[in-house]
């Protein structure tokens, strides 16, 4: 990955570890930091996924990323609890969510093309 980002300096990544385990995203996310500065490149190319806020913590703390992603799928938060993790972490810069969640407790019209 690392060596694609030098040669490719306009793309971006998104890193989705499919692990909520600090143990296994933390080596994850070490390697890819080592990878990277073998190559003595910054991790700007990279946006990383995180499951819950706790993950998005951790990383953060350890990692400089220019962008991060909430992603909400294995979350049970009601929208209240969203919003005031949101606004304590401003590191995080999107959010995903899939359609069923938002029809769900919403006056959305599901035919609604414009959600995607």
């Amino acid at each position: 990955m690392a060596i694609l980002c030098k040669n490719h300096p306009n793309v971006e990544f998104i890193l989705d570890t499919k692990h909520t385990n600090p143990k296994f995203y933390m080596t994850q996310y070490n390697i890819i930091r080592d990878a990277f500065e073998k190559l003595e490149l910054e991790l700007n190319q990279l946006t990383p996924q995180f499951y819950n806020i706790e993950m998005a913590k951790k990383i953060l703390k350890e990692f400089r990323f220019l962008n991060s992603i909430y992603t909400l799928y294995m979350q049970m938060l009601n929208q209240k609890q969203l919003l005031k993790e949101i606004a304590e972490n401003k590191d995080i810069k999107g959010i995903t969510i899939s359609k069923k969640k938002v029809f769900k407790k919403s006056n959305i019209n599901k035919k609604d093309t414009s959600i995607r």
